[in-house]
């Protein structure tokens, strides 16, 4: 309304408000587009949230293995009921690649459909959402999305040490097989949290 009045309002109307009615006026249309534009955008990072809650495949598995190198992944760490992400610094390393499926890992603990349905819930829509403002791209129809519950732990204690997080599945470019990843980021991507456990675990 005030958008429309904006640019239609009569030159003879405009002309008889003095100088503060037509900055406040003007001051109204200003906020007012702003408001609509600003919620257009927000309503598109909801919607790809809920379509990933959708489509993503559910799995339960007792811990997640790692391999020694970790092979065409990248590690987006987050600790137990926590939504930081804990090495931010390797998230440029995504767009370096051709992602083709996310894995969101956490600890299926408590094991009670109350606290899964309610505050585990309310922590992954928020780790998806630290995800989306950072990497928009991989909630994207052609990425495949899985969440992993690992159920082999029975107190806080042993589910604090487990992997949470994000894990990356990207595909290597070219017939050679290389990675888009230099060796030092690729050295990074290896030494990423949880890496050493994942070594002992293999030993």
């Amino acid at each position: 309304m005030y958008f429309n009045l904006c640019f239609y309002l009569p030159n003879s109307s405009m002309s008889k408000m003095n100088s503060v009615s037509k900055i406040a006026f003007l001051f109204l249309c200003l906020m007012h587009c702003i408001g609509f534009q600003s919620q257009a955008q927000t309503q598109s990072t909801p919607d790809l949230m809920d379509e990933v809650l959708k489509r993503a495949v559910i799995r339960k598995i007792p811990s997640y293995e790692f391999t020694e190198s970790f092979p065409e992944q990248i590690l987006l760490k987050m600790a137990y009921r926590t939504t930081e992400i804990v090495n931010a610094a390797d998230i440029k390393l995504v767009s370096r690649v051709k992602v083709t499926k996310v894995e969101l890992v956490y600890t299926l603990y408590p094991n009670d459909g109350t606290f899964q349905n309610g505050k585990q819930m309310a922590i992954n829509k928020e780790r998806l959402s630290v995800l989306y403002k950072e990497l928009p791209g991989l909630f994207k129809p052609e990425v495949k999305w899985e969440f992993v519950q690992q159920t082999k732990c029975s107190s806080t204690d042993e589910a604090k040490i487990m992997f949470h997080g994000f894990v990356i599945h990207y595909k290597m470019p070219g017939a050679t097989g290389s990675s888009s990843l230099s060796p030092k980021e690729d050295q990074a991507r290896i030494g990423l949290p949880n890496a050493e456990q994942a070594k002992k675990k293999q030993g």
